[in-house]
This record gives C-alpha cells, sequence and structure tokens, in this order.
C-alpha cells in the first residue's frame, strides 16, 4: 500500500513537473532546446515481510561464500528448507555440518540404548554437546572473514539487512 502511494506521489510530482516545465519554456530552456526540471528524491520504508527476504538472501550469499572459503568440512553449513513437524510451511535452515553430525550420532546412541520408543535427542542436547566445536567453528569464521574481503563484504552486508529489519519491526511495535 505505502508502496503505491509512493508511486503515485512520483507519478502525480512528474506530471506537474512536466506541465510546468512545457509552460515555462522560455525561462528554463537551455540553448538545445532541452528543459530543466526540478529533482525529487523519495524514499519508501520496505515491509517486514520485504526485509525478511533480504536478510534471508544475504544469510544465504555469505555462507555460500563462507563454504567456497572454508577448508574444514565439519564446519561448512548447510542450508535447507525444510516444514517444522506438523506444518507444511517450509522455512531456510542453515546448519553447521558438525551440528547435523551430532544429532545424527546422538540419535543413533539413543536407538541403540533405548530403541525406537523413546524421544529424539533435542536441539538443546545438541547445543550442550558441541559447545567447544562451536566456539572453534566462530574463531575460524572470524579469521575467514578477516582474510577475504568477499566475505567481509557478504558479512557486513547480512549486519546492514538484519539492522533493517529490526528497525522495521520497531516501527511497527
Amino acid at each position: 500500500m505505502l508502496n503505491r502511494l509512493i508511486l503515485l506521489c512520483v507519478a502525480g510530482s512528474v506530471l506537474i513537473a512536466t506541465a510546468n516545465a512545457q509552460t515555462e519554456q522560455g525561462d528554463n530552456a537551455e540553448p538545445g532546446g532541452d528543459v530543466l526540471l526540478e529533482e525529487i528524491e523519495v524514499r519508501g520504508q520496505r515491509s517486514v515481510g520485504q526485509l525478511q527476504k533480504i536478510v534471508l538472501e544475504a544469510r544465504l550469499d555469505f555462507w555460500d561464500v563462507y563454504n567456497t572459503l572454508n577448508t574444514i568440512d565439519e564446519f561448512k553449513v548447510i542450508c535447507e528448507k525444510r516444514a517444522s513437524a506438523g506444518t507444511n510451511l517450509k522455512k531456510t535452515r542453515c546448519v553447521p555440518r558438525y551440528f547435523s553430525d551430532k544429532m545424527s550420532e546422538l540419535t543413533q546412541q539413543q536407538f541403540l540404548q533405548r530403541g525406537a520408543g523413546g524421544p529424539p535427542p533435542t536441539e538443546f542436547n545438541v547445543i550442550l554437546e558441541t559447545k567447544g566445536k562451536k566456539a572453534e567453528a566462530d574463531r575460524h569464521m572470524i579469521k575467514l572473514i578477516e582474510e577475504y574481503p568477499s566475505l567481509r563484504r557478504k558479512y557486513e552486508t547480512l549486519l546492514e539487512a538484519n539492522k533493517s529489519l529490526e528497525r522495521a519491526k520497531l516501527r511497527e511495535e
């Protein structure tokens, strides 16, 4: 709605400026017959939904470049679209390989110990089990961001997109 209103305002301003320029050509005409028009700057605001898409694209771009530069397989980040249990809505989720490997390992251990009857391990269990590995992966990522300007730019773009999203969420409150 806001975008349409801005577009209508801009279109109206251009039409008025064009009409004024045509009637005042004698005053504003350049030697070549061109008419000088007033420049108008319009700034719009993106919706939270639009900004969420921008953040997702920036995150996927960042992980793509990161995975290209990263040489440690367990630190590679895999992004997949998955639906949560009980829903058909798919969300993109990015998980480091060491995390998904630990989840598989804990699930297998639980199955062997208790059989199929018990609940699977939770993400919280995996987070506790991989604290040291996460710290190591974070240090490695920081090193790569500092070393490679292309990755640093992607990281800065992601940070800026996240800031814009947070500002938009605050405006909606």
